[in-house]
């Protein structure tokens, strides 16, 4: 037969798993607002029927288990909605870091074109260039007026150098935060490892490592955040972590990627035509040395997270990847347009006659267009403008020398042998002729004569305002629906699409959070703490904890009565 305090054991057994349970309620309770933290719970199963060894065979009919025991303390998680939410936090910080980043190229413009009293607003230089040129064609041979329309165009292009250089600004600092997130992957990295190491240790015992365990997912949901990954758990409960297919983390040992500072060109320096003076980062993985690796298969090219919005922000220049390049490309063009267009109709105009009196400077270093016969500039076989230098100077009857008025000068600077495609937004400045001497603004379409030589009309020594007058109609230019066809429309398409841009970010970046957070409060929801659920808990164990209690009462009476009342009737 059983033993006689076979059922002490069994409520015992009862008492002990619910008393485990009430702390591990507590532990729950105690956590409900540790972020991060997973709702545990105690794994218990039925003990198996008690055996006898003997020669007499058992009537088992009315045998009983042995109570229960306790196997592990376990979580209560759900890997495929931990697997979805790492995913769709991948994307929700891709989204969320390209709207920031884009967000400061929007205010830029929006001081560009909102902010009328801004001093780097191109829209006023814009407009106020149009002023000084409408206050020229009045008065065509006015230094003053000529002075105030050389000072709108310093402004005008000035704004556009401001323009280009918040932008470079912040191309360079995405560039820099690039190397910031390659240091936080390598850190969190090597944290999952510590951690792997950590539980492996701690599960040996028979244990189960649940706060560290919390700790290592907690991790996982940072990295997810920062670049695309793939992970799984080995047969010994470690994480195994990969990027672009290759192992990042494994065991107790993680591998580093870094950033090659010579990695790849600066776009920037190549939208503007003009030699490399800085490089960009590439990633890749550490070689031996702890140094990038050259070899092209260790080149890493990240999916998701902030690195590959980093990347798409510095680098993406088209209209399905609209970053920093795409805007300043769209920017170089406007100032390249300003300086073809105003320059075409400049140079065919000529210039006021001067002499040292006027200009002590001379002319024998300006450069020129030669023009041809019908007033065209001349260009050479490939297609460039044939530059010449010096204004060769004149001698009038009376002995004094001066410079004759002439064709072919830029208002605009237009880049080396005139070569439209090396001007852009940084280098956008009036030409050093016009910067030298106000009297080489073009305005007439008749050579203007100087009071040396002989003239019939005295408005030959002024000139007309012919060229001035074509000059402003590109600032008023409309199309053949009369709509504005001119340098302010076209800002205003550059920030519209900007804004465009923008928006197109926001509404991604809303879109896929409301995404990120309905998978978020699923997984909490499975893995948080109710503190309802708790309290119901509580109850439970705690009647379960009072009624083995009770049982033990009750067999200790049974034992009481067996042992010292049994046999004592009639003494």
């Amino acid at each position: 037969m059983r033993s006689t305090f076979y059922g002490l054991e069994v409520a015992r057994s009862g008492l002990y798993t619910a008393q485990s349970e009430l702390n591990i309620t507590g532990h729950n309770v105690s956590n409900v607002d540790t972020v991060g933290y997973t709702r545990q719970r105690l794994d218990t199963a039925a003990k198996v029927v008690a055996k006898s060894v003997t020669q007499y065979a058992l009537d088992n009919r009315f045998t009983t288990g042995q109570g229960s025991e306790a196997l592990k303390v376990g979580q209560i998680r759900d890997l495929f909605l931990d697997k979805t939410y790492r995913e769709e936090n991948s994307q929700t910080s891709y989204w969320d870091t390209c709207e920031t980043q884009f967000y400061s190229v929007e205010q830029i413009f929006n001081s560009v074109l909102e902010d009328k009293d801004s001093s780097a607003s191109i829209y006023n230089a814009l407009e106020d260039f149009g002023i000084a040129l409408n206050n020229v064609s009045k008065n065509v041979s006015s230094k003053d007026i000529r002075t105030t329309l050389v000072e709108a165009g310093i402004q005008l292009t000035e704004s556009f150098n401001y323009v280009y250089g918040k932008l470079a600004e912040q191309h360079s600092n995405i560039n820099t935060n690039i190397s910031t997130v390659v240091d936080q992957i390598n850190d969190t990295a090597a944290y999952i490892a510590e951690l792997n190491e950590q539980i492996f240790g701690y599960e040996m015992t028979g244990a189960q490592a649940n706060d560290l365990r919390d700790k290592r997912n907690n991790a996982l949901d940072e990295l997810s955040g920062m670049v695309g990954i793939e992970y799984y758990e080995d047969l010994k409960g470690q994480m195994v972590v990969t990027l672009g297919g290759r192992e990042l983390v494994g065991g107790a040992e993680s591998n580093k990627i870094v950033v090659n500072p010579m990695g790849t060109d600066n776009k920037l320096d190549l939208l503007s035509n003009e030699p490399v003076i800085g490089r960009q980062y590439t990633v890749t993985w550490a070689d031996m040395f702890g140094k990038p690796s050259i070899l092209l298969k260790d080149q890493i090219k990240p999916e998701g997270g902030q690195l590959e919005a980093y990347f798409d922000m510095r680098d993406g220049d088209n209209e399905d990847n609209v970053g920093i390049p795409y805007v300043v490309e769209q920017l170089n063009e406007l100032a390249r347009k300003i300086a073809q267009e105003v320059n075409s109709i400049h140079a065919s105009g000529y210039t006021l006659p001067f002499t040292l009196s006027d200009n002590l400077s001379g002319g024998e270093n300006v450069m020129y267009h030669r023009m041809n016969a019908d007033g065209t500039p001349a260009v050479n076989a490939d297609g460039l403008f044939i530059m010449e230098r010096g204004v060769q100077p004149l001698q009038a009857a009376d002995g004094t020398w001066y410079y004759p008025s002439v064709q072919g000068v830029d208002f605009f600077a237009s880049g080396n042998y005139a070569d439209y495609s090396q001007v852009n937004a940084r280098n956008f400045s009036l030409s050093d002729a016009v910067l030298d001497s106000t009297h080489f603004i073009a305005g007439s379409s008749e050579q203007v004569l100087s009071p040396d030589e002989k003239y019939d009309d005295v408005n030959q020594l002024m000139g007309n305002n012919s060229k001035i007058n074509e000059i402003i109609d590109l600032f008023n230019r409309k199309d053949e629906l009369g709509l504005p066809n001119n340098f302010a429309s076209s800002l205003t398409t550059l920030v519209t699409s900007v804004a465009t841009a923008e928006k197109h970010y926001i509404n991604m970046n809303v879109a896929q959070t409301s995404r990120q957070d309905a998978v978020a409060l699923q997984r909490q929801s499975v893995s948080g703490v109710s503190l309802d659920d708790e309290m119901t808990d509580m109850v439970r164990y705690t009647h379960a904890y009072n009624a083995a209690a009770r049982i033990l009462t009750a067999i200790d009476d049974e034992l009481d009565t067996l042992i010292n009342k049994m046999g004592t009737v009639g003494r």
